[in-house]
């Protein structure tokens, strides 16, 4: 693991909005988010990969799916490795006139839903057809022929694409077209006020809708509680300090919202098993 800890790392596309980077042989990167989607394609060898307090091993034609803000880090000790690393901003798959209604397919990428989905096997990344397209998307940055950027940006939409609906097939949660409006401005405002005391009764008062009829459209589209989901996205920020900074448990428990630093060591516990120091200690030191 390199010694140095990066608060985030820069997205560095440019004009283009995405990027593709081959790697070859060993290795390494220190706990950081980005604010971008990244893919990760193992084509040759082993590696490890850090997501949400394990080690997840990656192996040839295996695929992993990094939603924007999520921490991780990678250790590859095979000097045989080969893998594709594919970045591209969220706006690559949105429109940019509005014209096609895609913003329920993009809710995933800021719920949490996706947690469980991220890692997809050998025969699932086949079905996918992920190293075809990969292979054609650093193709065509490398050659970078007439219209290029057009066939970039419909490779990965072709890619997200077929992404989405094995996620359907092995079990996400679809949301609803008629509901998604609303659920996303929901969770922007959780996304933008998580550090304060918040409460679904005064989202609703600023939505202008009840609080049952909030609590039923939370609990049918995302499968969880408000406050369920309010601890989840206050414990992700928290990580980030954890693991980026040497904040005191106090510190951190004063910016992401708890307050108390008792009680968030005990909602932290519940998630990752240990305690936050615990956790610090053991992702810096590669365990």
């Amino acid at each position: 693991m390199e010694a140095s800890y990066l608060q985030q790392h820069p997205n560095g596309f440019g004009k283009d909005r995405y990027s593709c980077m081959r790697q070859i042989g060993t290795s390494s990167t220190s706990p950081h988010w980005h604010d971008c989607i990244e893919l990760i394609y193992m084509e040759k060898g082993t590696m490890r990969f850090y997501y949400m307090g394990e080690w997840i091993p990656l192996e040839a034609g295996e695929l992993i799916f990094i939603p924007p803000g999520r921490i991780h880090c990678t250790d590859c000790l095979d000097p045989e490795a080969e893998k594709l690393v594919v970045g591209f901003e969220n706006s690559v798959i949105t429109p940019s006139d509005g014209s096609v209604n895609v913003k329920q397919y993009q809710i995933p990428l800021f719920t949490y839903a996706l947690d469980e989905y991220i890692h997809f096997s050998r025969p699932e990344a086949e079905e996918i057809g992920c190293r075809t397209v990969l292979r054609e998307f650093e193709a065509c940055l490398t050659e970078k022929e007439t219209a290029y950027e057009l066939y970039a940006h419909g490779l990965l939409l072709l890619l997200y694409t077929r992404l989405y609906r094995n996620w359907i097939k092995r079990g996400m949660p679809a949301f609803e077209e008629d509901r998604h409006p609303l659920l996303w401005e929901i969770l922007q405002k959780i996304q933008t006020l998580y550090a304060v005391p918040l409460s679904p009764y005064e989202i609703a008062g600023q939505l202008h809708i009840s609080y049952s009829w909030l609590n039923s459209l939370f609990n049918r589209t995302m499968h969880t509680g408000f406050n369920a989901y309010l601890n989840s996205v206050r414990l992700r920020e928290a990580e980030k300090l954890l693991l980026t900074t040497d904040e005191t448990m106090t510190e951190i428990a004063q910016k992401t919202g708890y307050g108390d630093s008792s009680y968030f060591i005990r909602q932290f516990r519940k998630t990752y098993r240990c305690t936050p120091l615990q956790y610090r200690l053991q992702v810096r030191r590669g365990e």
